[in-house]
């Protein structure tokens, strides 16, 4: 069974967020602490400042509020290696998911969505860091030797949504013709990878230590994280249509892709949000664009024929024939 936590704590980027967790709380009559994060960064910068002072005094509250509800102090030192820890995995994964513009890609959009879940999960543990450093590492040999990861690379391919989880073989189906997603603004930036963008070109934005900062205690700790988060990509666009119309099409362009998918994904009205002017922006930049239905958990909003016979048409619009195999 289920283990029974202690407390919940969670994020509120979305009301669905905020009530599950409540949720749960009741559920089990536990304590309940919601951090409420600040949407509206990139819209309206000159109040960054302040978003930034909003979030460090909740970060600031939760502490207090845990230590009484779990009755243990906390640990400054830890809290501090905690930061280092996840900025670092944080700042890996960006180097991983940039080797993906790499031609061929070393690495597909299937591979991504295995290879991101120990930092969804655990990203501040050591052996985490660890795995990503050795992850990155292999990557680079891949880079090196030029090992595809489809093989045949005809056409690069971006897939804009979270997918529909239950039928995942789907981002197989573009390899049919040699196409290759290598990737989505979901599995670049779920987990607030900070990239810088300048002159259309992504790079990962150095960890704390990496930049010669050191955290000297609790109040820099939570300012630096409070800064970190908020001014990650992935806060940029969600349930913000022009962040959205910004970020995908200069994605596409320097990740070499020429098309995208986009998943008009019934699950997830807040990040679907914009997506059919996205499709017409991104055709009009020249980048094809084609769109299914679904949703990312229920099965009874998805059918493969349909989405399949989508992406024949799609293809073959784009003057691409399956790929023939020779057997012996």
């Amino acid at each position: 069974g289920f283990p029974r936590p202690d407390i919940v704590v969670q994020i509120n980027a979305c009301d669905s967020q905020g009530k599950a967790a409540q949720i749960v709380s009741e559920h089990y009559g536990i304590p309940l602490f919601c951090f409420d994060i600040p949407l509206t960064t990139y819209m309206e910068p000159a109040s960054r400042p302040d978003y930034i002072e909003f979030m460090a005094s909740q970060y600031a509250d939760f502490i207090t509020w845990a230590e009484k509800a779990l009755g243990r102090k906390f640990d400054d030192g830890q809290f501090i290696e905690t930061v280092y820890n996840a900025t670092r995995s944080l700042n890996l994964w960006g180097q991983i998911v940039s080797l993906n513009k790499t031609v061929p890609a070393p690495l597909d959009e299937r591979h991504l969505f295995t290879l991101f879940t120990p930092m969804l999960l655990g990203r501040h543990k050591p052996e985490v860091v660890s795995f990503h450093e050795r992850l990155l590492a292999e990557v680079q040999d891949r880079v090196r030797d030029g090992i595809s990861a489809l093989g045949v690379e005809r056409l690069r391919l971006l897939h804009e949504g979270q997918p529909p989880w239950y039928a995942l073989n789907l981002l197989r189906y573009p390899a049919k013709y040699g196409a290759v997603v290598v990737g989505s603004f979901y599995t670049f930036c779920i987990a607030l990878t900070p990239f810088s963008v300048e002159n259309g070109r992504w790079q990962p934005q150095p960890s704390p230590r990496e930049n010669g900062i050191i955290l000297k205690s609790r109040d820099d700790a939570v300012r630096f994280l409070a800064r970190w988060y908020l001014e990650a990509q992935f806060f940029k666009r969600l349930l913000h249509v022009p962040g959205k119309l910004d970020v995908v099409p200069s994605l596409a362009r320097d990740w070499g892709a020429k098309g995208v998918i986009i998943h008009l994904n019934r699950g997830c009205p807040g990040y679907t949000i914009g997506n059919m002017e996205l499709k017409t922006l991104l055709q009009e930049q020249g980048i094809a664009a084609v769109t299914y239905e679904g949703s990312m958990a229920d099965r009874r909003e998805f059918s493969a024929t349909q989405v399949t016979d989508r992406f024949d048409s799609f293809f073959e619009s784009l003057g691409l024939k399956p790929v023939q195999t020779t057997t012996k």
